[in-house]
């Protein structure tokens, strides 16, 4: 009995995925903005400060590389 329940548990918890960090988010700026518009219309995602962070960061290395080419 006790071995179903610990089988029953690990597999309830691999059915949710893994919040994704920050830098995460930083390289895949397409998909932080989309949660970070779903957390705005109230969805509830484990993973929206990382997402509204991670997608700062992005804007804020693309405004680096377009300074350090010289399109001002």
């Amino acid at each position: 009995m006790r071995l179903w329940i610990l089988i029953s548990a690990l597999a309830a918890a691999g059915c949710s995925p893994l919040p994704r960090d920050i830098s995460w988010f930083a390289v895949h700026p397409e998909e932080a903005q989309r949660v970070v518009t779903a957390c705005a219309s109230g969805a509830q995602f484990t993973d929206c400060e990382n997402a509204r962070v991670g997608l700062g960061r992005a804007k804020s290395l693309s405004r680096e590389t377009r300074y350090r080419s010289g399109a001002h």
